[in-house]
């Protein structure tokens, strides 16, 4: 299993149609779809901007994000599998970009809590 690196991977994520992003949590999903909303103004082919909704209730932990061309799609990663996609697998970003991007997505009150390279960061 391969993780998506924003650092190492956004480019080739944006560029190239046959690599996927499978997020395993909903959590993650809402902080990937509002970075890609806050850094790249993607949307989905609705027009609506990819932090409005994740989509991830289809698929749940299946759940892989695609971009194409200023768009962004998602389907099962079953999908992607049969399919010769790139399936990279997210982890959390780096705290600065968690901390410039605040999700619009409502999620539940309870507080969380991310541990990234020995720092904590509570919402």
């Amino acid at each position: 299993m391969k993780y998506f690196e924003i650092e190492r991977d956004i480019e080739d994520f944006l560029k190239n149609n046959k690599i996927v992003v499978n997020c395993k949590t909903e959590e993650d999903a809402e902080e990937f779809l509002n970075f890609l909303a806050s850094k790249y103004q993607m949307k989905w082919g609705s027009e609506k901007k990819s932090n409005e909704i994740t989509y991830w209730f289809s698929y749940k932990e299946n759940t892989c994000y695609r971009a194409e061309l200023s768009y962004l799609n998602y389907g099962s990663i079953s999908f992607y599998e049969e399919n010769d996609y790139k399936i990279l697998v997210y982890k959390n970003i780096k705290p600065e970009s968690i901390v410039e991007s605040k999700l619009n997505i409502k999620s539940s009150k309870k507080r969380r809590i991310f541990i990234i390279e020995n720092n904590e960061w509570g919402e």
